[in-house]
This record gives structure tokens, C-alpha cells and sequence, in this order.
């Protein structure tokens, strides 16, 4: 009996997959969940859809003017140091009028809701606010330490919600809690990126000594220049395509049961990918989509003013937010495939 080849790389590889889905993908998920369960039992369902309401608009006003200047400081890493540190403030410059701009947005928003009387949303939306820069700090420390704050954010917020219920069960701790979240898995992000386990630390030098160093070619060569703004400005054109279709996808199958699970799946499965061309061929479709959802984001509120439709509003945003991160750096785009998996979606 002949043994069939290649069994155990292909059983190894759907084990990987399944590993890779459900860390990625259902552990983040899991965290929200348990997250937004917490705080709805101790303050009930409709002030825990206001402060999720107020996260997702402060979510779709960092959208608006997303970069993702991270993605390229991987290319100096390890290079000479006065070009990554050249590198490195140009980002932060970047990043940092990324972040100014949202803030201005969060401001229109919270004008907005002071038109329709949600006095209390404006509030929240205000405290959400001020997690903000913990995204685009996690962001310059490289694609391990955005997968660990990922991580951190799943665990942190039950715990912090967890402390608040038992302490003082108020709207507003909730909130602050819900901004703390953030800041305490940066810091965790940072302590574990720093980190590294004893035995692995070891095979790595042993590996080292017995390399051939003759021989040994950096995997990707460090550049000798340092980065540009249009080369920012292409890489976040590139990503803004590859999240237009999971973010669209996933507020369509919202409405249906398990339909965030199928969404997060085919995300980590790279299903969203095979949409992103379409995205490329006019920039027509991204303005109607752009128009529709904020017209709806606007008029959905003004004709029935409540958190559940509040949220709904929040939500269309973030559609909007999307297909205008598209248009803006629609020109700069160069063609290529800088497609990963995001890091700032998960709740």
C-alpha cells in the first residue's frame, strides 16, 4: 500500500488555517461580544447600543483620512538607522495629521448629534474619542505588535467592563472603560513585542552559529532611501480597496444570524480579495456608494431619532468613510497588491 504524498503538509496547512481563523478572527469577535454583554446587563440595551454607537463613529471618523504608512516602515527596518529614524518622524508626521483630521470629523459628528438632541451621545462619542491615538501608536511599532494589541483588546475590555460592573455600573465609567481598553492593550502590545520566551531566544542564536553567513541574503533588501508621501499615498490606496469589500459585506450580512462569523471568516480567508479589482476600474461606483450611505447616515436619524437607528447611522458612516478613503487616494494608487488583514475592524 503506497502512502499518498504531500498528506501531512496538506493536513498541516488546514490545521494552520483554522488556527490562523479562529485566533484572528473569533477571538477579537469573542471579546467585543462578552464586552458589549457585560455592559448591556449591568446599564441595560439601550445606553450599551449608545456607547457602541459612539465607538463606531469615532471608528468611521478615523476612516476618513486612514494611512497605513506603517505598512512601509518594514522595508528600513534593520537598515541604516538614520534613514528608519528619517522614516519613522515622516510617518509620525503623517499619522499624526491622520489623527488631527479625525478629531475635526468626531467634531462635525458630535455637531451634528447636538441638532438632534442626543446631548448624552455626545458625550460618549467625546470620551471614544480620546482612544483614538492609541490605533495609530500601536501602528508604528511594527505588524507583531498590531497583532498583539489585537490580542490585548480582546481580553482587556471584558476585564476592564468586568471591574467597572463591580465598582460603579454607570454609562459613563462603561465609557471611559471602553476608551481605557485601548490605551491598556497598547501597553501590553509594547511589553510583548519587547518580550521573548527563553528557549526561543536560544534556538535563534544556535540557529545563527550554525548559519553560513557567506551566504546569508536579507529576505528583503533594506532601502537606501528614505520614505515619500507618494509612496504612502500608494500603499493606502491599495489597502483602502482590499477593506471596501469586507466592510460592505459585513454590514450586509449583519442582518442575518451568524453572519458576522461568515464575514470575519471569509476576511481571514483572504474571500474579500477576489472583490478588491472592482474596485479599481472607476472611481463612479465608490461616489454612489460614497453619496448613498452618507445621505442615508443623515436622513435615517432625522426621521427617527433613537439609538438603534443611531447606530444604523454609525454604521452607514463607516461605509462612507471607506469608499472616501478610496477617492482620496484614488490617483496615487500604483497597481500593486499591499493587501493584509486589518487590525483597527473588530468590533
Amino acid at each position: 500500500m503506497t502512502r499518498t504524498p504531500g498528506l501531512r503538509p496538506l493536513i498541516a496547512r488546514y490545521f494552520s488555517t483554522i488556527f490562523r481563523v479562529g485566533s484572528r478572527a473569533y477571538v477579537p469577535m469573542a471579546g467585543s461580544i462578552v464586552t458589549l454583554l457585560i455592559v448591556a446587563a449591568a446599564i441595560g440595551h439601550a445606553d450599551a447600543v449608545r456607547i457602541l454607537t459612539a465607538m463606531v463613529f469615532t471608528r468611521a471618523a478615523r476612516i476618513f483620512l486612514q494611512v497605513d504608512a506603517h505598512f512601509l516602515l518594514r522595508q528600513w527596518a534593520g537598515g541604516a538607522r538614520r534613514l528608519y529614524r528619517k522614516s519613522l518622524r515622516r510617518v509620525i508626521r503623517i499619522e499624526t495629521v491622520s489623527l488631527g483630521g479625525a478629531w475635526v470629523i468626531t467634531g462635525l459628528i458630535m455637531v451634528f448629534m447636538h441638532a438632534l438632541g442626543q446631548d448624552k451621545a455626545i458625550l460618549l462619542t467625546a470620551i471614544l474619542a480620546l482612544a483614538l491615538p492609541a490605533r495609530n501608536i500601536s501602528s508604528l511599532f511594527g505588524q507583531r505588535a498590531m497583532l498583539h494589541f489585537r490580542f490585548a483588546i480582546a481580553f482587556c475590555g471584558p476585564l476592564l467592563v468586568g471591574i467597572v460592573f463591580l465598582v460603579h455600573p454607570t454609562i459613563w465609567a462603561f465609557a471611559f472603560a471602553y476608551a481605557g481598553r485601548e490605551w491598556l492593550a497598547l501597553i501590553v502590545a509594547l511589553v510583548l513585542r519587547r518580550w521573548r520566551p527563553a528557549a526561543a531566544v536560544a534556538v535563534k542564536h544556535e540557529n545563527a552559529a550554525d548559519a553560513d553567513e557567506s551566504v546569508a541574503e536579507p529576505a528583503t533588501p533594506f532601502r537606501e532611501d528614505p520614505l515619500t508621501l507618494r509612496e504612502v499615498a500608494a500603499v493606502s490606496a491599495s489597502r483602502s480597496r482590499g477593506r471596501i469589500a469586507y466592510r460592505i459585506g459585513r454590514t450586509l450580512l449583519g442582518f442575518v444570524p451568524f453572519g458576522g462569523v461568515v464575514a470575519r471568516t471569509a476576511r481571514t480567508l483572504g474571500a474579500h480579495r477576489r472583490f478588491a479589482p472592482l474596485a479599481g476600474r472607476s472611481a463612479y461606483p465608490m461616489m454612489a456608494i460614497a453619496a448613498g450611505t452618507f445621505a442615508g447616515a443623515i436622513i435615517m436619524p432625522l426621521a427617527l431619532a433613537k439609538p438603534a437607528t443611531l447606530l444604523g447611522s454609525a454604521t452607514l458612516l463607516r461605509i462612507c468613510a471607506t469608499a472616501s478613503n478610496v477617492l482620496l487616494w484614488w490617483r496615487f494608487s500604483d497597481g500593486k497588491d499591499h493587501d493584509e488583514e486589518d487590525d483597527d475592524d473588530d468590533d
